[in-house]
């Protein structure tokens, strides 16, 4: 058993009001990863990126990397794992925690499947800081322990669990598909008397 910062290394996002460019459009553009791109299934959502212009180039620590896992640190707890060079050299807001797993130890991917399941992320309501927003420290997260099983392991879950995920997708579009097929029967029905 390990605290996660045995294993990976562990930063608060950036406050982004710091480095905000005051004069408007800057040569430093960026795509800011703030909460509502964070979805609480685990997924980032890319038509929730906003433009950031900085006053000059960010420091790479506060970019994201593939490799990397960017946990949400307010309700709904979230993570996810950027694994695409499309989600390279995001911004990170200070409402979100960037993690860098020893990769010989510890996958992104199961990281993030990690904290996002449900009896973790219930663990966060003993650590809030914060009545109103409902949130934790970076502090609580580094502490977060963990013993991940090995890597060929960790796969075999992160696959798993992709594979469940499309499988209940494509049942919930199944299931909508099926609603309005009965109601356009019971609609025709009723309009055939």
């Amino acid at each position: 058993m390990f605290a996660l910062r045995e294993i990976a290394t562990v930063r608060a996002g950036l406050l982004l009001a710091r480095k905000e460019s005051e004069d408007g459009p800057t040569p430093f553009r960026y795509e800011s990863l703030t909460l509502r791109a964070i979805r609480s299934n685990g997924r980032l959502d890319r038509s929730r990126l906003e433009p950031f212009y900085a006053r000059a180039r960010l420091a790479d620590e506060y970019l994201t990397r593939r490799g990397d896992v960017v946990f949400r640190l307010s309700a709904p707890y979230s993570a996810i794992s950027i694994d695409s060079e499309e989600d390279e050299g995001l911004v990170v807001s200070s409402n979100c925690a960037i993690a860098r797993p020893d990769a010989r130890r510890l996958s992104p991917p199961y990281l993030a499947w990690f904290l996002n399941l449900p009896e973790v992320r219930r663990r966060w309501t003993r650590y809030s800081v914060s009545v109103a927003l409902s949130a934790i420290a970076v502090e609580a997260l580094r502490n977060l322990k963990i013993d991940p099983p090995p890597l060929e392991t960790q796969a075999e879950i992160v696959r798993f669990d992709a594979l469940a995920r499309r499988e209940i997708e494509i049942l919930r579009r199944l299931a909508d598909e099926k609603e309005k097929y009965y109601a356009e029967v019971t609609r025709r029905m009723a309009a055939a008397r």
